[in-house]
């Protein structure tokens, strides 16, 4: 096999890569969608399969992806492919796996579409470099400076020009990364810095609260309703990431309970 070679994309793999055969064996594809050609570098070559990198499409039946980022930055793959397709695709993923490990058991339902494809994801963790701020490529340490990220919520990205104009003052206090967590009825995010700087909270007037290593200041909590409950989050503690669905799944489960009487959640996370 050439270091690069053009392949056509037929299906998707479990993880999300895209599936290619070049001389009979299986290539799992990053960065390919079915129905693409692509132009892919080959990374490693095993008994039965191989894996490749795509750094370039050559044909698509896809729109190209809204996001100016989304080829480099390892966040959104699939992008290209509008929601429905991708509802599909992930349903079709998950679908195979249990069929492969339930095979024949699984009563599957159709999955529910985030209300919004874009401006959904109610925290990002960003990387710090002088005057820029950004994420690591896939799979490397490769920084990828962003100027937006379109699928943050609004007051998220709303905070990221400032953010880069503060990261070189951050860098020197040894922030390295900021967590920037918001809900869409936010007027400002909360900041959450971690790296090897534990002095005296910075001060950022575009973010409603700051928090490192257990210290903070000002409003650090997320607050949100699900189903008729208010809940107040912690600055460290789990939360999907899609509040809107997380909410279109708890009113789905006590659809299901209707009658059954009170109902308590005690699951790990919130």
């Amino acid at each position: 096999m050439s270091d690069l070679c053009e392949l056509t994309i037929d299906a998707l793999a479990h993880g999300g890569r895209g599936v290619a055969r070049i001389e009979g064996k299986v290539v799992f594809v990053q960065g390919g969608l079915p129905g693409e050609r692509v132009r892919a570098r080959m990374d490693r070559s095993r008994a039965s399969y191989a894996e490749a990198t795509a750094v370039a499409i050559l044909d698509s039946p896809y729109r190209a992806a809204p996001c100016a980022h989304a080829a480099v930055c390892g966040g959104c793959d699939w992008m290209r492919m509008d929601e429905h397709r991708q509802l599909e695709a992930k349903a079709g993923l998950v679908g195979r796996e249990l069929d492969r490990v339930f095979p024949g058991s699984i009563h599957w339902e159709t999955p529910v579409a985030s209300p919004i494809a874009t401006g959904y994801r109610c925290r990002i963790t960003l990387k710090l470099r002088a005057g820029a701020v950004g994420y690591y490529a896939e799979g490397t340490h490769d920084f990828v400076p962003i100027d937006d990220c379109l699928i943050a919520v609004p007051p998220v990205r709303a905070a990221l020009p400032a953010l880069r104009a503060d990261a070189e003052r951050l860098l020197a206090d040894g922030v390295e990364e900021v967590e920037l967590r918001a809900t869409s009825d936010d007027v400002r995010p909360v900041a959450i810095l971690r790296g090897r700087g534990r002095g005296a909270l910075p001060a950022l007037a575009w973010a409603r609260g700051v928090w490192r290593a257990g210290a903070a200041s000002g409003d650090t909590a997320l607050r949100y309703e699900v189903a008729g409950c208010p809940l107040r989050v912690g600055p460290e503690a789990f939360v999907q990431v899609n509040l809107a669905v997380n909410a279109l799944l708890v009113e789905h489960v006590l659809q299901l309970l209707e009658g059954a009487g009170p109902v308590v959640d005690v699951f790990g996370g919130v």
